[in-house]
């Protein structure tokens, strides 16, 4: 178990570990979970308080109660399940068969990580238009998001809330302004259901530059997460 070999804190702990002056204890590991999937509760949340763990959770602000899929999830679907032959999203086009599905939806994730913000949601509404599948709610139950009534309760049970902006966006992407609102209307929103300071940022898809970091810091971060792919 995690607990038998590491010492499993969150950021709020190890906020106050620093401002203390002390070391931060060896072996020291936060278990992070990012999006906020309807599973970190159903699932993760049980097996934290079996084991007296605590955990970060970090939620996309907008999808919280929406009933509405993340929007890369929504791509996957809409690609796997389009009678479309050939999709042309701004600049760029696929064609589209049985065979080569997956291939698809892998390069058109990879372009839109890529691209402005602008132009991504440009091209996501472009493929909803396109690909004319209907979102159906029963195929998302295995992946919806979490509710902001499960957000709430693990709060209260000692599990951390922090941000994974409003809407799921590529920071480096974004304009000033874009990524302000992001990052300040998403620790507002997770403040006002939790009652508590957010202290840390995820930055989804690991995107973030020198100018996020700056603006993150500003909007009262302490700390910002990203992952690196691979061992080390």
């Amino acid at each position: 178990f995690a607990s038998e070999h590491f010492n499993v804190i969150n950021f709020e702990i190890l906020s106050d570990i620093l401002d203390s002056g002390e070391a931060v204890p060896r072996n020291s590991l936060i278990i992070t979970f990012d999006d906020g999937y309807a599973d970190n509760y159903t699932i993760a949340f049980r097996l934290l308080k079996k084991y007296g763990l605590s955990a970060t959770v970090f939620v996309s602000t907008s999808f919280i109660e929406s009933g509405k899929p993340f929007w890369f999830d929504e791509v996957a679907y809409r690609i796997n399940r389009t009678r479309s032959n050939l999709l042309r999203l701004c600049d760029h086009q696929w064609s589209v068969n049985d065979d080569n599905r997956g291939k698809v939806c892998a390069e058109l994730l990879r372009v839109l990580r890529n691209v402005t913000n602008t132009e991504r949601l440009c091209m996501l509404k472009e493929l909803e238009d396109q690909s004319k599948v209907a979102i159906s709610p029963e195929d998302f139950e295995l992946i919806r998001p979490l509710t902001t009534e499960a957000v709430k309760t693990m709060s209260q049970e000692g599990i951390e809330i922090g941000s994974h902006t409003v809407t799921h966006p590529y920071l480096s992407n974004l304009t000033d302004d874009e990524a302000v609102f992001e990052l300040l209307e998403s620790k507002k929103i997770i403040e006002d259901w939790t009652k508590k300071d957010v202290k840390g940022i995820a930055y989804p898809g690991g995107s973030y530059e020198r100018r996020i970091m700056k603006i993150a810091r500003d909007c009262g971060y302490r700390f910002g997460i990203a992952y690196d792919h691979g061992a080390r």
